[in-house]
């Protein structure tokens, strides 16, 4: 058993250009809270090198040795493979990345977090340890299963997860390869039916090979009642197609990417995104054809 305190920990984000606010903040937060220097791979496609290298440089001017980001270009046969399904809702191909994290990835950490960049850190991230009690591959907190993720769920599947924050343990990196390949398989299988594609696949894959962490290290924004928020929340999550860094998004966590935005000094111009309604908009135009044709 590892002795508390002593673990090494890796992280891993996936980038992509709509994100690139999320992203400051999201690592903003990570390292401004952290009691050790943190390091992340940032996955990505190759054609996004220039636009998260200006996250990087951001980043790095603002954090010094505080914060090392390696920029991990996703190999042609990975992408080959992320690009082959039709994604639903406002998901696209960059969400299976993580699948094949450890294929492009040599880990020597113990744990390896991944997060969604829409997060925002609230405490020290390496105080998650404390809360990894039990052997696990996967660490993981309970989300409520939606209705589209139900009916690719095999039946004596009660319980689901929400995959923002993944704390992989990698302690039997054979095991946890094992499971991220039947993932990656049971994605082939479910993708006609999945909105949640990868989301669903962790959730079969790993099901009893997973423990549960405490809500507070992933409060989602299906959980938010109103403000003060719990006084232990350790991890904000702006699920849904709608994020903080949105101008005049209403997002109710906007304020928490504000405080992130106004520490790495971004300009009123550099802080937020103009055209999500006009993306919204065009998509939602672009699928009415399909809609009609299903009537």
């Amino acid at each position: 058993m590892r002795a508390p305190g002593r673990s090494r920990f890796g992280f891993f984000v996936v980038f992509e250009p709509s994100y690139s606010l999320g992203c400051l903040a999201a690592l903003s937060s990570l390292v401004r809270h952290a009691s050790r220097p943190i390091a992340v791979d940032v996955l990505m496609r190759a054609q996004y090198r220039r636009a998260a290298d200006e996250v990087i440089d951001k980043l790095k001017r603002k954090y010094g040795d505080r914060l090392v980001l390696r920029a991990v270009v996703v190999p042609p046969a990975i992408l080959d493979q992320c690009d082959n399904f039709n994604f639903r809702a406002h998901f696209i191909a960059e969400i299976l990345f993580r699948l094949y994290y450890f294929d492009i990835v040599e880990s020597r950490s113990d744990y390896v977090i991944y997060l969604d960049l829409d997060m925002i850190l609230m405490v020290d991230i390496f105080s998650i340890e404390q809360d990894l009690g039990h052997a696990a591959l996967l660490h993981v907190v309970e989300a409520k299963m939606q209705d589209a993720s139900r009916g690719v769920m095999p039946p004596h599947i009660s319980r689901y997860l929400n995959s923002g924050l993944l704390v992989f343990d990698t302690t039997d990196s054979a095991a946890l390869g094992q499971a991220l390949l039947k993932a990656r398989h049971i994605v082939n299988e479910i993708a006609e039916k999945a909105q949640f594609l990868d989301q669903d696949a962790i959730n079969i894959a790993f099901y009893d090979k997973l423990e549960y962490l405490p809500r507070k290290w992933n409060f989602t924004l299906e959980e938010f009642t109103g403000y003060p928020l719990p006084g232990d929340t350790a991890v904000l999550h702006a699920t849904g197609s709608r994020k903080p860094w949105f101008f005049r998004g209403g997002h109710p966590f906007s304020m928490w990417y504000e405080k992130e935005a106004d520490l790495l000094e971004l300009t009123f111009l550099g802080r937020y995104d103009f055209w999500w309604a006009a993306r919204r908009l065009a998509t939602r135009l672009k699928r009415l054809p399909d809609a009609r044709r299903l009537r």
